[in-house]
C-alpha cells in the first residue's frame, strides 16, 4: 500500500516538474518575442525611416554582392568541378589585374572575393545560428548577446574560416601558385587520408552549390510572395474602379440626354433629325 502511494506521489512530482519545464520554455519564448517586438517599436520610434542614403547604400552592396556571388557560382561550374576546366575564368581577372611590379589590384580583388565568402557566412551564422533542430541556441542579436553566444558564434566563425581558405586556394590556383597557401591547402591538406575521398568526389563543392540553390529559391519563394500581393492588390484596385466607372459613367449620360431632350423641348437647341434619332435611342 505503501509503495502504491510513493508511487503515485512520484508520477505527480515528474508530471508537476515537466509542466513546470514547459510552462518555462513558453514563458521564454513570450520573453524573447516580446523583447524583439519592444526592438523594432523603438527602432521605428528613434529612426522614423532613416536616413535615404543608408538605404541607397544598401542597394548598392546589395548589387556588387550579387554580382560577387554569381561570378563564384559561375567560377565553381566553370573551372572547379570539370575534372578539365573549361576557362580560368577568375584567375585570368586576377592575373590581368596583377600589374607587374604593382599587384595592388590583384590582392585587393582577391581579397574582396575571399571576404565576400567569410561575410556569407558570417551573415548565415547570424541568421540561422545554432539550431537542434529548430530551437536557437546562441542567437546573435542586435544589443542583446550574451557572452556564451559570442564565444559559440566566435568558434563557429574561426573553424569556417578554414573552409574558407580552403575554397579560395582551390578556386585560384592558377592566380596562388607557387605560395604557401596553395601548398598547404591545395597539395597537403587535399591528399590527407581522410580528407581525399570528399576533394576526390567534389562533395563540399557540390554541397555548396546546394545551399546556394536552396537559399535562391527561398529568396524567391519571399519575392514571389511579395509580387503576388502586389498584383493582387493592384488587380483589386483595377476591379473596383472599373465597377465604379461602370456605375458612374451611364448616370452622366442619361443626366447629358435628359438636359439636352429638356434643351430641345424649349427650342434652346437646334438639332437635326440626324441627332434627334440618336437621341432618342440612348
Amino acid at each position: 500500500m505503501y509503495i502504491y502511494y510513493i508511487c503515485v506521489l512520484f508520477f505527480f512530482f515528474k508530471k508537476k516538474k515537466k509542466n513546470n519545464a514547459h510552462t518555462h520554455m513558453l514563458l521564454k519564448k513570450a520573453v524573447y518575442l516580446l523583447k524583439r517586438d519592444y526592438y523594432h517599436l523603438e527602432v521605428a520610434y528613434r529612426l522614423r525611416g532613416g536616413n535615404p542614403l543608408f538605404a541607397w547604400f544598401k542597394l548598392l552592396m546589395a548589387i556588387i554582392g550579387t554580382s560577387m556571388s554569381v561570378t563564384w557560382i559561375i567560377h565553381i561550374i566553370l573551372f572547379m568541378l570539370p575534372n578539365h576546366p573549361i576557362t580560368p575564368f577568375l584567375n585570368n581577372l586576377l592575373l590581368r589585374l596583377s600589374i607587374p611590379g604593382f599587384p595592388l589590384f590583384g590582392v585587393a580583388c582577391f581579397a574582396c572575393y575571399t571576404f565576400w565568402l567569410f561575410f556569407a557566412t558570417l551573415k548565415g551564422n547570424f541568421r540561422f545560428g545554432l539550431r537542434f533542430p529548430f530551437c536557437r541556441v546562441y542567437p546573435m542579436d542586435v544589443n542583446d548577446t550574451l557572452m556564451n553566444s559570442f564565444l559559440a558564434n566566435s568558434w563557429l566563425m574561426l573553424l569556417c574560416s578554414f573552409a574558407v581558405v580552403q575554397l579560395s586556394a582551390t578556386a585560384f590556383p592558377i592566380y596562388a601558385r607557387n605560395s604557401s597557401v596553395n601548398l598547404i591547402f591545395g597539395t597537403e591538406i587535399r591528399y590527407l587520408s581522410f580528407f581525399r575521398y570528399f576533394f576526390g568526389t567534389k562533395a563540399f563543392l557540390y554541397a555548396l552549390l546546394l545551399f546556394s540553390v536552396v537559399g535562391v529559391i527561398s529568396l524567391s519563394l519571399y519575392l514571389f510572395i511579395f509580387f503576388l500581393l502586389l498584383f493582387i492588390f493592384f488587380f483589386f484596385f483595377f476591379v473596383i474602379a472599373q465597377l465604379f466607372w461602370t456605375c458612374i459613367r451611364p448616370r452622366n449620360e442619361a443626366k447629358e440626354v435628359e438636359l439636352k431632350l429638356k434643351d430641345i423641348m424649349k427650342g434652346k437647341t437646334n438639332i437635326n433629325r440626324r441627332e434627334l434619332e440618336l437621341v432618342s435611342k440612348k
